[in-house]
C-alpha cells in the first residue's frame, strides 16, 4: 500500500493497470501546467492593473510574514520563504513481515514495471532495516508583490467586511477619478464580496445546528434562531461599531488583518523538489520530496539509525535545520483541540465573531484561564501532546505566535490544507479530524491517550467514537464546556437582588455588550520574553521561538472578544472601560479571589461551575427551564441548543461509561488539573508494573472543580397512571399569570384557543382546529411546557382537526426536554400529555392509529363523563385540580339526550307498563354499559399502544410458519443457528410445507385492531371554569422576630408549619402572614348552537359564589345565529360584571394570521401578479348583535388578562393587523434589482414573437387552460411559510382535483378565492387522491369532506351532480370509515375509489378497484384512466398518473425515491408533479429518508419525456426558494422529445399556474432567485419526519430483547400493517 505520506514508501498490492505511468506522467505535467498558468494568469492581470488604472496604494497589503511573526521561523531568501510544520517521530514498526516470508517475485510475475517492481523492492529492504519513522512537513510560497490581483482584492475585502473593519482612509489628491469600467469592475467586486460573505454566514450558522447537534456532516441545515439563555451573542449585539474606534485603533486593527491574512495571499512553489537530511554525529540519509499543489511537501521517512537532527534544503539557497524528537512506544499523550478548547475562537457565534478572533483581536486576550497551567503540567509529567485543529496551514503562523504568548508546551501541529477564498476554513471538524485522530492512533499503538475537546463542535462525538473504536487505550475524555449558560450566584456582585439578573457596566453595554462578568479587574498581563534563539529558531509549539519586539500599548477597541465563552472572561471589540481600574483594587480583588478558592473543603461551589451534586438543578437545570437564577419571574424559553448538548452528554456517556473510560466537562483549567494529573500518574505506575490500566478505579474527581457527566437514570417500566395533584393550600406568590388569546377564527385558522400561561406550565383551552400548529410556529409560542389541553365543544373534526398534528410536534418536544433532564441527572416523568374533552375523544384519536405512532410519550385522551352537578350534588369542589389551576367542567346538553337524566338506564314507555319488561330492559341497558366500558378500554389500550409501547420494528418472535399472517418476510436458524431468510414453501402453494418454528415480526399491537367498535355522534358540548389557586399573604418577617420566633423557623412559617419558641410559646403562621390572596380567573363557553341555550341557563355553576368568585370574564366560541337569541342576552345581562368577549366565523375578522407567508406572497405578487394573486382578506370584524353591544366585544389575538401578581386587562398586547404596504415598501427599498428583473419579464412575455413561439411549440397539448394551485408546497409539517402537501388542478369542462390534501388544506383554499370562491372550487371537485398514509398528506382531507356534504345537504350541490370521490389505500378509507362515526357525515355520499394490493412492493403495478373500467371512471370522476404505481417511501406510497377523456395526462409522484416504473406509466405526461425535498448535496439525506433531490426529480421528468415539470414537496430547511447548483439557465434542460427544453417551475404556496403559461411563468425565474436567495433554515422541529419511516431491514434481524432507550418516530411494518408519521 502506498504510503499516504507520498514519496517516503512504496509497495505494491498486485499488478499495476496499463498505462499507469503514461497517467502518472500526464498528472504531472498536468499540475505544472495549472502552476505555469495561474502564474501567467496573474502576471497578466497585474500588468492590466497597472496598465489601465492607477492601481490604489495597498502598502498594507505589502506585509512582510517574518516580520508580523517574530516568534515564528520562517526562512527567507530573495522572493522566496519557507517554512517546517511542527511534527513528530516514532519507533518504526515493520509493514512488510508477510511479504518477508514470502518468495521473491520477479516484476513480470508481479504485473508491474521494472520501475516499480525496484520501488517496491526498495521500500520492502527500508522496512526491514528501520528503527524509526520521522515526519517532516513543511512549506514553500513566494508571498505577494506588486499590484494587488483580484484574487487578494476580495481576499482581503472580504475578510474585512466578515471582520467589520473599514480599510484605512488615504488622501490623495493626484488619483483621477475611476472611468465608467473600472467603477463597474469595483461594484462588481462589491456585489461577489457581499456574496460571498453571506455564505460563509449562512454555512456558518448550518455547520454550527449541525455541531450542536453533535453531527459529521458538512450539510447546511439550519435556522438563524436567537438562542437564550447561551452564551451567544446576537448578531448585532456581537458587532461592534466602527465609529467607536479611533483612528489609531482601526490602523492596529488593519495592521493586524493585513499581517495575517498575508500567508492566504501566498503564491505555492509547486513541484518543486525538496532534498531532505537525516543525521547524527555518525550517519545521516537523504530523502528527495516534491511540493505538491499547494507547496506543501510531506514525508514519513524510514531510517535505520536515529538522527538527532533533520535538513531541509529547497536550494542552494534556502534551508532550515530542526532537532529530532522521538516519541517512545509507551506512555501518555494528549490529542488537543485548539478553536475553544485551548483558544477563545468563539465557533458558536458565527463567521464573523471567528473572524475578528483570527484576524483582527490581540492573540493575547484569546487565552483560557488554566490551559497553560494544566498542559504544562501534564508535559512535564511525560505526556507528548498533539494539537489538532481544523483551521488552514495558512493560520499557522498566527497559531505559532499564539502558543507563544499564551505559554503552551510544544506538541505536533495537525491543520488541514487548503486552498481557495475563505468559504471553507471554518468548517466543523469532526470529518477531517477523525481521520488524524485515529492516524496518531495507528501511530503509537502501545501509548495510552488523553483526548480534550470543546462542546461548540463534534469533539463529543469524534472522542467517543475514538473510544469504542480502540478499547483499554483512552484514559479519559475530557470536554470543555462552551454551551452551559453562567449562572451568577446569588452572593456574586455581580447579581442584582431586585432584577435577578447580571449585573452589566455602563461602559460595555453602551457598546452593544449583552453580557459581563462583573468580577474585579484582573492585574496586568506580565510577559517574559524568552532568550533569543536566533533566526534559525522553529516556527512552532515544538520548534524554538525567538523573542519578540517590544509590543506597543494596544487599543482599548482590540482588547477582546465580545463574548462569555464559560471561563468567566467577556469582553467588547468596543472596548472593555472595567480594566482601567487602578492596581490597587485589581491586587485586593485578586486576593480575595485567591482566598476564596482557597477554603477547607467542602468548598463552596464555584460560580459558573456547578457541582454535579449540588448545583446541577439549581444552575444547569434552571438554564434548561427557562428560569432565572433564584427563580425570578422572568420566563424564558427552552435553550434548544443547550437541551441538544445535553442530550449528546447523555449519549455519549452511556457509551463510554460501558468502556470505563470517565468523561469530565470543564470551564477553566484548573477545574480538571488535579484529575488529569492524577489519571496520568497512575497510568504511568500501571505502565511501570506491565499491567493493564484499571479506567473504573481512579480517584473519584472533587465535584466542586469539575462535572463528571452523570449517567441516565433508566427509562420507567411502563406508562405511570395519571395522578392529580392533591390540593394545594396556596400558590405561588410571584408566579406570573394570564390568559391570552392565541387565535381566532379565520379563513386559514378556523379555531379558537387560549392559552394559559404560569412560569411553571402551559395549558391550552378551546379548539385545536387545523392550522393552529402553524399559527403557534408562526407567533413563537414555546411548546415544551404544555402539558394539559382541554377541548371546548362537541368532539368533531372542526373542533379538533389541528389536534393530531399538534400532538406530534408536542411529543418530540417533550421527549426532547426528557431527554435534557435525563442529561441533567434530573427526575424523569415520564411527563404525559394529557387531553380532556367530551364522548368521542378516544375513538377519534384511535381511528388514527394507521398513521400516528410515536414513542414515548404516554398520551391520556380523557373523556370527560362524570358530572355531579347536575345530578343535583351543590358541591364546590372542582373537578380537575393541580398545583396551579382548579377546573369545574360545565357540559351542555343537547335537548334530544337531556329529557330523562339517567340516560344510561333510561327506559322505554313499554318497559313502564311492567315490571318484568322494566326488569329486562335494566339488565340490557346493564349489559349495553358493560359492552361500551369494554369498547372503551380497548380504545384507551390502543392510544396507550401508539404513544407509550415498547414494541421494536426489529425484533423478530419465534412462531409455528403455519401461524404466520402472510404475506410477510420470514427468517429461520441454521444450523450454526444464524438467522437466515426462509426459502421453503409456504402453506396454501399446494405443496408439502412443514409446520416448522420460523421467526416472524409482530406488527405494531395497535394495527392488529383492524375496525374500533362503533360509537355514536355526540351533540354534547364541553365548557370549563378555571380559576388560579389561592395564593399565600406576604410573610411579616418583623412581626415573627416580635413574638420571638428565630430566623431559622421563617421557611417552615411560610410553609404553613406553626413553630415553638424558645420560651415555649407557639406561633403559628396566620399570625405572621398576610391574609392569602384570592385566585382569579375566567369561563370559556362553547355554544354553536341554539338548542344548547337552555342548559347553558340552567347550570348551577353560575349562581354558586365560592365557583364564581374572582372569575373575572367569559371566552364566547359561538356565531351570530346564537348571540342573537333573546334568553343569552339576558344571561350575559346577569353577568354583566364580567368581561365578555365572543369569537367566532363571520364575528372575528378574516384577517391575515400568518403573516410570513403573507409578506412573501405581497412581494411575489409585484413579481408576477397573474401567478400569484393576493390572498383574500378582510379586517373588519362582523357585527355584535344590539343587545350585546354594551356587553360583549370581539376579541383579538393577543389579547390579555393578567391574573397575577394583579389582575390586568390588557388589551394593548392585541396583535396589530398586517400592514400590507410593508412588503412593497421593503421590497422598493432593499431588493431594487427585483424589480427590474421583474420588468424585464413582463416585457419579454408581452412581445407577440414570444407569444406566438409558445402558440406554436404547444399547440398539441391539450387543455392547456388547466390550472394548477400548489396549496401546499412544504414537507413533514407546516412551517411559517409553507404548508403541507396540497395541489389542486382545475380542468375546465372535467372538475378539479386535489392531489395529496395536507392539514388546513380547505383553509389555504379560502385564503386562496375566498370563502366563496372556495365554495365554487369544493362543487366542482371531483376527486381527493391521497398518495400514501403520512400525516402531513392526508389531514385535511375530513374538512373537505364534511363541508362537501354539509353543501349537498343544504342544497349548493346538486342530487344530480357526481358525488366526491376519494382515491386512496384501503387503509385511509378505512379511517374516514371509522372517523365518520364522531363527525357523522354521511359516508355514503362519499364514492371510495380503493387503490392497492395485498402486497406493497416499491415498483410493482397498483391494481384499480375490481369492476373500474373506462366507462365508469369517466362517468363517476371524469377520468379515463387510473394509473398508479407503488413507490420506495413508506408502506403503501403510490405514484399516480390521471388521463382525461382529451388525452390530457397529469403525473404525481406523492413522497418518493425515483421510479423508473413511474417513469413508464407517465411517459408523454404534459405535466408532471414531483416532489423535489432536497437540494442536490443532500443526496445522503434523500437516500436515507426516501425522498428526490432536484436532479433526481428532473431526472424522472426526462425518462418519460414531459413537458412541464412542477417541483413541490420542499424540505423545510428551505423555506422561500430551494438550492439550485447552477445558473437560471440549467433548469432549462432538453428533457421531452421534441428537442426543445421543457419548463422547470418551482412552486410556492398560492400559485395559480396555467397548463399554457409555464414558459411564462419560467420567464420570472431570475427575479424570484434574487427575491430569494438560495438559503436554508434548520427548524426546532424534525426536519422530515415524515420521512423517518423505513422500511424493515431484512439483512439485519434482531432477536427480541429489552430495549430501554430506543426511540423510534416513525415506523412502517413489512406485512402491512400501519405506517406512521
Amino acid at each position: 500500500m502506498t504510503s499516504q505520506y507520498g514519496y517516503g514508501r512504496y509497495a505494491v498490492s498486485g499488478g499495476a493497470e496499463p498505462g499507469s505511468r503514461r497517467r502518472k506522467l500526464a498528472a504531472a505535467a498536468s499540475s505544472i501546467y495549472r502552476a505555469g498558468a495561474a502564474a501567467a494568469s496573474e502576471l497578466k492581470e497585474q500588468y492590466n492593473n497597472t496598465r489601465i488604472r492607477n492601481v490604489e496604494s495597498l502598502s498594507d497589503a505589502q506585509v512582510s510574514i517574518p516580520g508580523s511573526f517574530p516568534n515564528v521561523s520562517i526562512v527567507t531568501k530573495g522572493e522566496e520563504q519557507m517554512v517546517l510544520f511542527p511534527s513528530y517521530a516514532k519507533r518504526h514498526v515493520r509493514e512488510h513481515a508477510a511479504d518477508a516470508k514470502k518468495e521473491a517475485l520477479t516484476a513480470a510475475q508481479m504485473g508491474i514495471s521494472d520501475e516499480d517492481y525496484w520501488r517496491h523492492e526498495w521500500a520492502r529492504a527500508e522496512d526491514e532495516t528501520a528503527v524509526v519513522d520521522v515526519d517532516v512537513r513543511g512549506w514553500i510560497y513566494m508571498p505577494s508583490k506588486g499590484p494587488m490581483t483580484r484574487r487578494n482584492r476580495m481576499l482581503i475585502g472580504l475578510a474585512r467586511r466578515l471582520s467589520g473593519i473599514p480599510a484605512p482612509t488615504t488622501a490623495n489628491a493626484e488619483q483621477p477619478p475611476a472611468s465608467t469600467h473600472e467603477e463597474h469592475e469595483r461594484r462588481k467586486e462589491e456585489r461577489r464580496i457581499a456574496k460571498e460573505a453571506r455564505e460563509i454566514e449562512r454555512r456558518g450558522l448550518g455547520e454550527k445546528e449541525v455541531a450542536n447537534r453533535g453531527g459529521y456532516s458538512e450539510d447546511v441545515k439550519e435556522e438563524e434562531e436567537d438562542e437564550e439563555g447561551g452564551l451567544g451573542l446576537s448578531r448585532t449585539g456581537s458587532r461592534a461599531s466602527v465609529s467607536e474606534l479611533t483612528e489609531t485603533e482601526l490602523a492596529v486593527a488593519n495592521a493586524n488583518l493585513m499581517a495575517r491574512i498575508g500567508p492566504f495571499m501566498t503564491t505555492p512553489l509547486v513541484q518543486m523538489p525538496i532534498t531532505i537530511f537525516f543525521y547524527n554525529d555518525d550517519r545521516s540519509q537523504s530523502r528527495t520530496v516534491t511540493t505538491n499543489d499547494s507547496g506543501h511537501f510531506i514525508i514519513r521517512a524510514a531510517l535505520d539509525f536515529v538522527p538527532t537532527h533533520v535538513r531541509v534544503l529547497a536550494n542552494e539557497n534556502i534551508s532550515a535545520t530542526e532537532p529530532v524528537e522521538v516519541i517512545e512506544p509507551q506512555g501518555v499523550s494528549l490529542i488537543s483541540d485548539i478553536d475553544d478548547t485551548i483558544k477563545r475562537s468563539n465557533i458558536n457565534l458565527g463567521a464573523r465573531e471567528i473572524f475578528r478572533n483570527t484576524f483582527i483581536r490581540d492573540l493575547a486576550d484569546l487565552t483560557i484561564d488554566g490551559v497553560r497551567e494544566l498542559y504544562t503540567s501534564l508535559h512535564g509529567m511525560g505526556v507528548k501532546i498533539h494539537y489538532c485543529s481544523n483551521s488552514p496551514w495558512q493560520l499557522f503562523p498566527v497559531l505559532a505566535t499564539y502558543f507563544h504568548t499564551a505559554g503552551l508546551p510544544p506538541g505536533s501541529l495537525h491543520l488541514k490544507q487548503y486552498s481557495g477564498m475563505l468559504q471553507g476554513i471554518f468548517e466543523p471538524v469532526a470529518e477531517r479530524k477523525r481521520g488524524t485522530l485515529h492516524k496518531i492512533l495507528r501511530d503509537f499503538p502501545e501509548r495510552k491517550f488523553l483526548l480534550v475537546g470543546d462542546s461548540g463542535e463534534a469533539d463529543l462525538e469524534v472522542y467517543t467514537e475514538l473510544v469504542v473504536a480502540n478499547p483499554g487505550r483512552i484514559l479519559a475524555v475530557f470536554i470543555r464546556d462552551v454551551t452551559t449558560p453562567d449562572q451568577a450566584g446569588y452572593f456574586d456582585s455581580a447579581y442584582h437582588v431586585g432584577e435577578q439578573r447580571p449585573a452589566t457596566r455602563q461602559g460595555s453595554m453602551a457598546r452593544g455588550a449583552r453580557f459581563e462578568d462583573g468580577r474585579p479587574s484582573l492585574p496586568p498581563r506580565v510577559a517574559t520574553a524568552p532568550p533569543n534563539t536566533g533566526s534559525t529558531g522553529s516556527g512552532g509549539p515544538i520548534m524554538g521561538t525567538k523573542a519578540p519586539p517590544p509590543r506597543p500599548a494596544k487599543p482599548i477597541a482590540l482588547r477582546g472578544a465580545p463574548a462569555d465563552d464559560g471561563d468567566g472572561r467577556k469582553h467588547s471589540m468596543a472596548g472593555d472601560l472595567a480594566r482601567t481600574q487602578s492596581n490597587t483594587s485589581t491586587s485586593s480583588a485578586t486576593t480575595s479571589t485567591s482566598n476564596n478558592n482557597n477554603k477547607p473543603p467542602p468548598p463552596p461551589p464555584r460560580r459558573n461551575t456547578p457541582s454535579l451534586v449540588g448545583d446541577l438543578d439549581a444552575a444547569q437545570g434552571a438554564a434548561l427551564a427557562g428560569h432565572g437564577v433564584g427563580g425570578g419571574d422572568q420566563q424564558q424559553p427552552i435553550n434548544k441548543k443547550l437541551d441538544l448538548w445535553r442530550r449528546r452528554l447523555a449519549r455519549a456517556h452511556e457509551s463510554l461509561d460501558a468502556l470505563g473510560v470517565p468523561l469530565y466537562t470543564w470551564r477553566r483549567g484548573e477545574d480538571v488539573i488535579m484529575e488529569a494529573e492524577g489519571i496520568v500518574r497512575e497510568a504511568l505506575k500501571g505502565m511501570g508494573g506491565g499491567g493493564e490500566i484499571e479506567t473504573h478505579r481512579r480517584r473519584p474527581p472533587r465535584l466542586d472543580r469539575v462535572f463528571l457527566v452523570p449517567r441516565p437514570p433508566p427509562s420507567p417500566s411502563g406508562p405511570q397512571p395519571l395522578s392529580l395533584s392533591p390540593r394545594p393550600a396556596y400558590g405561588s406568590l410571584s408566579m406570573l399569570n394570564y390568559v391570552q388569546l392565541v387565535g381566532t377564527p379565520t379563513a386559514d385558522t378556523p379555531g379558537a384557543c387560549l392559552l394559559l400561561h404560569f412560569d411553571n406550565k402551559r395549558y391550552i383551552f378551546g379548539h385545536i382546529a387545523e392550522g393552529t400548529q402553524r399559527l403557534v410556529t408562526q407567533r413563537k409560542i414555546p411548546l415544551q411546557k404544555v402539558q394539559d389541553i382541554f377541548l371546548t365543544g362537541r368532539i368533531d373534526w372542526q373542533s379538533t382537526g389541528g389536534l393530531l398534528g399538534m400532538i406530534l410536534t408536542i411529543a418530540d418536544v417533550l421527549t426532547a426536554a426528557n431527554a435534557a433532564r435525563v442529561a441533567a441527572k434530573k427526575p424523569t416523568g415520564p411527563f404525559p400529555l394529557s387531553i380532556y374533552g367530551g364522548k368521542n375523544l378516544v375513538h377519534m384519536m384511535a381511528a388514527a392509529r394507521a398513521f400516528i405512532f410515536r414513542k414515548g410519550l404516554p398520551l391520556r385522551p380523557l373523556e370527560i363523563r362524570a358530572d355531579p352537578r347536575s345530578q343535583g350534588d351543590d358541591s364546590s369542589a372542582p373537578d380537575w385540580v393541580d398545583e396551579n389551576i382548579k377546573v369545574w367542567n360545565v357540559k351542555l346538553y343537547a335537548p334530544e339526550v337531556q329529557t330523562g337524566r339517567k340516560r344510561k338506564l333510561s327506559t322505554s314507555s313499554h318497559a313502564r307498563d311492567s315490571a318484568e319488561e322494566a326488569e329486562l330492559a335494566a339488565e340490557l341497558a346493564a349489559r349495553a354499559l358493560q359492552q361500551e366500558e369494554a369498547d372503551q378500554q380497548l380504545r384507551e389500550g390502543i392510544i396507550k399502544d401508539m404513544f407509550d409501547s415498547n414494541w421494536s420494528l426489529d425484533a423478530l418472535h419465534e412462531t409455528p410458519l403455519f401461524d404466520v399472517k402472510l404475506p410477510a418476510a420470514i427468517f429461520v436458524r441454521d444450523e450454526q443457528g444464524h438467522i437466515q431468510k426462509y426459502e421453503g414453501p409456504l402453506p396454501g402453494q399446494g405443496v408439502f410445507c412443514p409446520n416448522i418454528p420460523v421467526l416472524v415480526r409482530q406488527p405494531w399491537p395497535s394495527a392488529t385492531v383492524y375496525q374500533l367498535p362503533e360509537t355514536k355522534i355526540s351533540h354534547d358540548s364541553m365548557c370549563y371554569i378555571v380559576k388560579n389557586n389561592d395564593r399565600r399573604g406576604k410573610f411579616n418577617p418583623v412581626e415573627a422576630l416580635r413574638l420571638g420566633a428565630a430566623k431559622t423557623d421563617f421557611k417552615l412559617l411560610t410553609a404553613g408549619q406553626s413553630v415553638t419558641t424558645k420560651d415555649g410559646s407557639v406561633i403559628t403562621p396566620g399570625m405572621v402572614m398576610e391574609p392569602s390572596i384570592a385566585g382569579h380567573g375566567f369561563a370559556i363557553i362553547d355554544i354553536r348552537s341554539v338548542d344548547l341555550i337552555d342548559s347553558l341557563v340552567a347550570r348551577p355553576e353560575w349562581s354558586n359564589p365560592e365557583i364564581m368568585s374572582g372569575i373575572d370574564a367569559m371566552y364566547w366560541i359561538t356565531n351570530t345565529k346564537v348571540l342573537q337569541n333573546h334568553k343569552l342576552a339576558g344571561f350575559m345581562e346577569q353577568h354583566s360584571h364580567l368581561k365578555h368577549i365572543i369569537l367566532g366565523q363571520k364575528l372575528s375578522s378574516n384577517h391575515l394570521a400568518m403573516v410570513a407567508p403573507t409578506n412573501q406572497v405581497i412581494k411575489l405578487n409585484r413579481v408576477d401578479p397573474e401567478r400569484f394573486p393576493l390572498p383574500v382578506y378582510s379586517n373588519e370584524p362582523g357585527e355584535v348583535p344590539a343587545p350585546l353591544a354594551g356587553l360583549a366585544h370581539v376579541g383579538k389575538p393577543g389579547e390579555t388578562i393578567q391574573f397575577a401578581p394583579t389582575v390586568a386587562f390588557q388589551d394593548d398586547k392585541a396583535i396589530p393587523f398586517f400592514d400590507t404596504e410593508q412588503p412593497l415598501q421593503e421590497l422598493a427599498a432593499e431588493m431594487p434589482q427585483v424589480l427590474t428583473l421583474a420588468d424585464a419579464a413582463c416585457q419579454k412575455i408581452a412581445d407577440p414573437a414570444f407569444v406566438s413561439e409558445v402558440e406554436e411549440l404547444e399547440k398539441d397539448i391539450p387543455n392547456r387552460d388547466t390550472e394548477v394551485i400548489t396549496l401546499g408546497t412544504g414537507s413533514a409539517l407546516p412551517s411559517t411559510l409553507r404548508n403541507v402537501s396540497a395541489t389542486l388542478v382545475r380542468v375546465p369542462g372535467y372538475g378539479s382535483y386535489m392531489l395529496d390534501c395536507g392539514e388546513n388544506t380547505l383553509g389555504q383554499l379560502r385564503r386562496t378565492y375566498g370563502f366563496s370562491g372556495a365554495d365554487e372550487v369544493i362543487k366542482d371537485l371531483r376527486v381527493i387522491y391521497i398518495s400514501h398514509l403520512h400525516a402531513d398528506h392526508h389531514l385535511g382531507t375530513v374538512s373537505f369532506l364534511r363541508h362537501w356534504c354539509q353543501m349537498a345537504k343544504q342544497g349548493k350541490i346538486g342530487k344530480e351532480a357526481p358525488r366526491l370521490a376519494v382515491v386512496a389505500s384501503a387503509k385511509f378509507c378505512g379511517f374516514l370509515n371509522e372517523f365518520k362515526d364522531v363527525e357523522g357525515y354521511p359516508l355514503r355520499d362519499i364514492n371510495k375509489i380503493v387503490l392497492g394490493g395485498n402486497y406493497y412492493s416499491p415498483g410493482k403495478l397498483v391494481p384499480l378497484e375490481e369492476g373500474y373500467n373506462r366507462a365508469r371512471l369517466e362517468k363517476e370522476v371524469g377520468l379515463t384512466s387510473i394509473d398508479a404505481c407503488f413507490v420506495n417511501h413508506c408502506h403503501g406510497s403510490m405514484a399516480v398518473v390521471f388521463t382525461w377523456p382529451t388525452g390530457l395526462k397529469i403525473a404525481y409522484s406523492g413522497d418518493c425515491r425515483p421510479s423508473a416504473v413511474f417513469g413508464r406509466i407517465g411517459l408523454g405526461a404534459h405535466l408532471l408533479i414531483h416532489e423535489c425535498t432536497f437540494d442536490d448535496e443532500l443526496m445522503g439525506d434523500a437516500i436515507a429518508k426516501k425522498h428526490s433531490t432536484m436532479s433526481e426529480a428532473i431526472g424522472v421528468g426526462r425518462a418519460m419525456g414531459a413537458r412541464n415539470v412542477l417541483l413541490t414537496h420542499f424540505s423545510q430547511r428551505y423555506p422561500k426558494m430551494p438550492v439550485m447548483a447552477a445558473e437560471p439557465e440549467a433548469a432549462e434542460i432538453d428533457i421531452n422529445k421534441s428537442g426543445d427544453h421543457t419548463p422547470i417551475l418551482f412552486a410556492f404556496d398560492y400559485m395559480r399556474v396555467k397548463l399554457g403559461e409555464f414558459r411564462m411563468a419560467e420567464a420570472f425565474l431570475p427575479a424570484l432567485k434574487e427575491l430569494f436567495p438560495a438559503e436554508e433554515e434548520d427548524l426546532a422541529v424534525v426536519e422530515d419526519a415524515d420521512a423517518d419511516a423505513e422500511e424493515p431491514k431484512e439483512e439485519q434481524p434482531k432477536e427480541q430483547k429489552p430495549q430501554e432507550d430506543h426511540v423510534m418516530k416513525d415506523a412502517a411494518v413489512d406485512n402491512g400493517t400501519t405506517t406512521s408519521s
